[in-house]
């Protein structure tokens, strides 16, 4: 059964989702262990880099998250996600 998000995603980062060949699952990762940094806008800018990845308790769970490292988000002020990348 295929469940909607939590979270809403603009046109544009549906798109660069797919582009990425990231799954859904990867995004719902970098939002809950990504490091945050606030945009000048108000925004912010969610990664998930190696910071992030040694504060993740669990072995298997950070094993799990390697894959993902470089994978970030920019997210507007409003919460919705307008951009998700990956820098690698």
């Amino acid at each position: 059964m295929h469940t909607a998000p939590r979270f809403r995603l603009s046109d544009y980062a549906r798109i660069r989702l797919a582009q990425s060949r990231l799954p859904m699952s990867a995004l719902e990762s970098l939002l809950l262990h990504g490091r945050s940094e606030p945009q000048r806008d108000g925004g912010q800018l969610v990664i998930l880099d190696r910071a992030s990845l040694g504060l993740v308790e669990q072995p298997e769970l950070r094993g799990q998250l390697r894959r993902y490292l470089g994978t970030y988000a920019v997210l507007g002020r409003d919460g919705a996600i307008n951009i998700v990348g990956r820098l690698n």
